[in-house]
């Protein structure tokens, strides 16, 4: 049994996004409306909202993704607000799509599809090394 855990870096590269996806707003904010209180207020709601996003929810998120492989099968945990458990057999494995940005060994903002029999499945957030294990495993098992 092994157990992969999210690449660190995609919750940094994430919250970098989000200060980015806040700042904009705030400017937005200020160049849409000339009331100050509207601006002060929609302002502070925002920042607010980002704090909470990447000290308290990424944080939470991303200790809670995990998958664990067995010799023949795949199980995927995720989810603060909304836990989301699921398992395949690896043997029902049809096809897989992979995601890996560049820079995938910094950013880890990686995606791997499983297509199975009755739907996919998404695993979000891997380490490249964790994918290329997870792969040779799966063509092992499928033959």
């Amino acid at each position: 049994m092994k157990r992969f855990y999210a690449h660190k870096g995609a919750e940094a590269v994430l919250s970098v996004i989000s200060v980015i996806l806040a700042v904009a707003l705030i400017v937005l904010i200020r160049f849409v409306f000339r009331n100050r209180t509207v601006i002060l207020t929609a302002g502070t709601a925002i920042a607010v909202m980002g704090v909470l996003l990447i000290f308290v929810y990424f944080p939470l998120y991303f200790s809670s993704v995990r998958y664990t492989l067995t010799e023949t099968e795949l199980l995927s945990e995720r989810g603060v607000i909304i836990r989301r458990k699921s398992a395949i057999r690896l043997s029902s494995v049809q096809s897989y799509t992979l995601y890996i940005p560049r820079r995938a060994v910094l950013s880890g903002l990686s995606l791997v599809l499983l297509n199975v029999y009755g739907g996919t499945l998404a695993l979000p957030f891997m380490k490249k090394s964790d994918i290329e294990e997870l792969i040779l495993h799966i063509e092992a098992e499928s033959g």
